[in-house]
Order: structure tokens, then sequence, then C-alpha cells
């Protein structure tokens, strides 16, 4: 979306036209390929995890919960709960666990996956698209200068959201109180390191990613800054273990070495 954006909306120079879409398009196709591999192997062995408790060692009641409860203590609450028994496998409960996992909007209900599917092509719409207000911006207020109305911008849409939010279950519960109730805790205690190391780590990057898209263009810069999910494949795989399976990894390595050629092309074709 942003190689659209720059090539075709603010016709940026680039060496040639037929290279640069040549390289956006080894690029995709390196993306999309990371994507597909990066997703973890389903194993029918190793599906999900049942707990076997003896009621003598059940501290915290877990014999006595029924079926359902049991189901959504698996899929929510697994690793607080390990300690009371062997780990077993078993398939039922996993289906069960995926027909769980269904969005429910009007009429239409959506499966966890597609829903993450359609997240990220939304995303690729929109962030391909959020870097475009700095093509209008003063040459002074360009680069780490667009920071400051970059952060109060979102901070203003992000708590005009979170009012809607809270209007929603005004709306449906009739009650400020309950309203606030139904709001997500923002669990300060437990995330205020992680989080503020998440926040502080993404607004570097998205300053470097201004700084590119003001030196580099829209088409170029933006679209190079898509390298970013080369560090997160890498994180997901030698840290968190993620992508199981050697075949996987290996077709994962494969096209990230396509994304560095297309990224690598797509450099090239600038022009200052």
């Amino acid at each position: 979306m942003s190689f659209f954006w720059g090539i075709f909306v603010f016709h940026e120079r680039v060496r040639s036209l037929l290279g640069a879409c040549s390289a956006a398009a080894v690029l995709i196709v390196g993306l999309f390929g990371m994507s597909i591999f990066s997703h973890a192997e389903e194993n029918s062995e190793i599906v999900s995890r049942t707990l076997s408790a003896d009621s003598s060692s059940d501290s915290d009641g877990l014999s006595s919960l029924s079926g359902d409860q049991k189901l959504l203590l698996v899929e929510d609450n697994l690793p607080k709960y390990e300690k009371y028994g062997t780990v077993s496998y078993n398939m039922n409960l996993s289906e069960q666990i995926s027909q769980r996992r269904i969005f429910q909007i009007g009429f239409l209900r959506i499966s966890v996956y597609q829903m993450g599917i359609l997240g990220a092509i939304f995303n690729g719409l929109w962030a391909g698209t959020m870097m475009v207000p700095l093509h209008f911006a003063r040459p002074n207020t360009k680069g780490v200068h667009f920071a400051i109305s970059f952060g109060v911008g979102a901070l203003i849409i992000n708590a005009l959201l979170w009012f809607a939010r809270f209007l929603f279950y005004f709306i449906r519960k009739g009650s400020v109180n309950n309203a606030l109730a139904c709001l997500p805790s923002f669990h300060i205690r437990v995330m205020w390191k992680s989080g503020c190391t998440a926040g502080f780590l993404w607004s570097i990057g998205n300053m470097c990613s201004m700084i590119s898209v003001s030196c580099l263009g829209q088409g170029i810069g933006y679209s190079v800054v898509q390298s970013a999910m080369l560090v997160s494949g890498l994180w997901g795989i030698f840290y968190y273990h993620e992508v199981e399976g050697q075949w996987n990894i290996q077709m994962w390595f494969f096209f990230a070495c396509i994304t560095v050629v297309g990224i690598v092309w797509l450099s090239y074709e600038h022009v200052s």
C-alpha cells in the first residue's frame, strides 16, 4: 500500500518503474512466504493439554469444576494448573476449544484465524497509509519533528476509541458503573514494565520509519521498513520457538532471503 501511494500517487522518482514494481513483488512474495511458514505446525499428537488431577492434591478445587469450566480453564489458564497433574493430550478437547474461538459480529461468525487474517489485511491497508500525511508536512516538520504530532494524534484517537467502547457498553448495560466494569483492566502492576518497554521500542522504531520515509520517500522508504518482519521472525524462531518443524524453519529462511533481495533491490531503485 505504501508503495502504491509513493509511486503511483505521489509519483516519486525511481530508476525504473518496472524494476521498482518487480522489486516490490519480490518483497511481497518473501513476506508472504515468511508469514505462511512462521505459523506453528499443528501436531496431531500434541494438540492441547488436559489435566488429570487427584482430588486429594486439588487445593483449588479443580476436580469440582464442570466439563465446560475445565475446558475454559485449559484454554485460558493452563500454565497455572500444570502442577495439579500429569499432562496428556486430547484431540477432542482441541476441537472443542477451536470451535469456541469464534467471533460473533451480527449474523457473521468468524474464527480466530479468519479474524487474524482480516486484521492483517486491514493493518496493511491502514498502516500503509499511515505515513501519507508526512508527505504534506512542511520541510522543517518532517522526520523526527513529525513524531510529536504523530504521538498527539495517536493519543487522541486512542482516547476516542476507549470512550466509544465505554458508550457501547453503557448503551447495552444502561449503567455507568456496569459499563466501566466491562472495560478491560489496564493491569498496570503486571504490564508496566513490559508495556512501557514495548512502547519505548515501538516509538524508536516508528521515529526511524519517519526518517526513512522523509529520506527515501513513501514508496521506497516505508516499504523497506517492512524488514522488521525479519527481526520479529528471528525472535519467534530462536527465542519463543513458535515455528515448529525443520521444514518450516528452512522455508522461513528461504523466503527471508527472498525478502532481503527485495529490500536491497527496492533500495537500489531509489533516486535522490
